[in-house]
């Protein structure tokens, strides 16, 4: 098992951490989770017998890690820890630990799963993706039918087809954008759902060349406001109007009660 110390120094070259943690490996096995972070003590807790390699290992660690730098930059405003925000992070350490060989999948050294990769993303991946662009010519024609024979388009989808219009116009979408079938039907879906064509059409390639749908749908995003106070400020804006609502609801339910 790699040394925790080893263990800390690469996790430090990933990303630098400006506040001091520390790795304890509990020797234990757990039937809830493999990790978890301390904030109050800044401590990565790694429960050593859930693993059967240093890879299984390192990615944990790399998760608790991630935890660590958003803490120490005031990332973490709410209950939830585990945001978009957290994903992204985590995503882009495991790159760059991929990149310097600190951690690798390993699914390519396994010819039985090399062999179902292969049929899934030739049979359902990209197969899926054909059939739904096909599934949108011919809505498109369905559409056209429709308006040559005064017939409701929207009628037609929602009592005959019998399916959501937002799906019905996603598909449509998705097939109007020209995007790779490799990519999956939902990669098509969230990369066409942006209007900078030449952006879109670099994220793409990114993808087709490896980047995974959390990364992609960052760089897609514009920069969100990372500032504590005004990220604090939001939530309590919501926690109020959540109150404000649950008090006037509370109100009702109690008028009720004493008019039984």
């Amino acid at each position: 098992m790699i040394d925790r110390d080893e263990l800390k120094k690469n996790l430090l070259a990933l990303e630098d951490a400006q506040t001091e943690f520390s790795i304890i490996y509990s020797g234990k096995k757990s039937k809830k989770v493999n990790g978890l972070y301390k904030p109050e003590t800044a401590e990565i807790v790694l429960h050593t017998k859930n693993f059967g390699n240093d890879n299984a290992l390192i990615y944990t660690a790399i998760h608790e890690y991630t935890h660590h730098l958003q803490h120490e930059r005031g990332l973490v405003t709410s209950c939830r820890c585990h945001t978009g925000n957290f994903w992204a992070m985590f995503h882009e350490l495991l790159a760059k630990a991929e990149s310097t060989g600190f951690y690798k999948i390993g699914a390519d050294e396994i010819p039985e799963l090399v062999e179902i990769t292969k049929e899934i993303r030739e049979k359902y991946i990209t197969g899926n993706a054909d059939l739904m662009k096909d599934f949108a010519a011919l809505l498109m024609r369905a559409q056209n039918i429709c308006k040559e024979n005064s017939v409701r388009y929207e009628d037609y989808i929602d009592r005959v087809l019998r399916i959501p219009r937002n799906s019905a116009t996603a598909i449509v979408r998705v097939a109007n954008s020209d995007l790779d079938s490799q990519l999956g039907f939902d990669n098509m879906k969230m990369l066409s759902r942006f209007p900078d064509n030449e952006k879109r059409r670099d994220v793409e390639s990114m993808m087709l060349a490896g980047t995974g749908p959390v990364l992609a749908k960052k760089m897609m995003q514009a920069p969100r406001e990372t500032d504590p106070r005004k990220e604090l400020e939001r939530e309590k804006s919501r926690i109020e109007r959540s109150l404000n609502a649950l008090s006037r609801r509370l109100e009702i339910v109690e008028e009720k009660l004493a008019a039984l």
